[in-house]
């Protein structure tokens, strides 16, 4: 495959992609119970409107997979432009497939909590509500191995753009405020506003990225 088809299907996948975490991330009913949330609130929330709770983890999880697609093409790209052995790019996409890994075990848990939530014991219900945010901070430390590795391949070669490395870069700092969100309540809670930057400032990234390759020069060779 050359380098502009892989250029365009890497853009296409990072486009998608986010589109799709973004559309099913709105969907999510707002409120989430946090720690200190009665079992009985919890299923409260998963019930109050189960069906589009389970269309938003299917959108979010079919978003996760194309990421797949677009870090594949990502590594060869910076691959190229970082030159053999290409350790970094193999770290940055290695690291990013333990967080879809985890992504997707994480809206496998909501969407078992959502149908326990119908019969089950309230109790379990708010063990799954706790584990799926567990499992949800703790891919952010992948997420910034993965973020740095990119960056730093990116400020070295200037592929795509040197600003992507330094936003990559951003990406990575923004995850750390997610793996220290240990408070039961308030901000630097699983549920609170820390983490919530993250996610924001890398879906920025996708777009930015992906916006870019496609404006790259076609007399560039990579």
């Amino acid at each position: 495959m050359s380098g502009d088809a892989v250029r365009k299907l890497t853009a296409a996948s990072g486009l998608t992609a986010t589109a799709l975490i973004v559309v099913g991330a709105a969907l999510l009913p707002g409120d989430v119970p946090g720690f200190d949330a009665t079992p009985e609130q919890v299923v409260r929330w998963t019930l109050d409107d189960r069906r589009t709770l389970l269309v938003a983890s299917v959108l979010v999880a079919v978003g996760f997979a194309l990421l797949i697609a677009f870090y594949a093409g990502l590594r060869s790209l910076l691959s190229r432009a970082e030159g053999a052995p290409a350790l970094l790019s193999t770290i940055g996409y290695g690291a990013f497939l333990v967080v879809v890994a985890m992504g997707l075990v994480a809206v496998g848990v909501l969407q078992t909590q959502t149908f326990v939530a119908l019969d089950g014991d309230p109790a379990t219900v708010k063990v799954l509500h706790e584990a799926r945010l567990i499992v949800t901070n703790l891919s952010d430390i992948p997420t910034i191995l993965s973020a740095a590795a990119i960056g730093i391949v990116m400020l070295r070669t200037r592929f795509p753009a040197r600003w992507a490395g330094w936003l990559s870069i951003s990406v990575a700092v923004a995850h750390a405020l997610g793996v220290i969100a240990l408070a039961r309540t308030g901000f630097f809670s699983p549920t609170g506003g820390s983490t919530l930057v993250g996610p924001v400032v890398i879906l920025v990234w996708f777009v930015a990225v992906s916006l870019r390759l496609l404006s790259v020069p076609r007399h560039v060779r990579v």
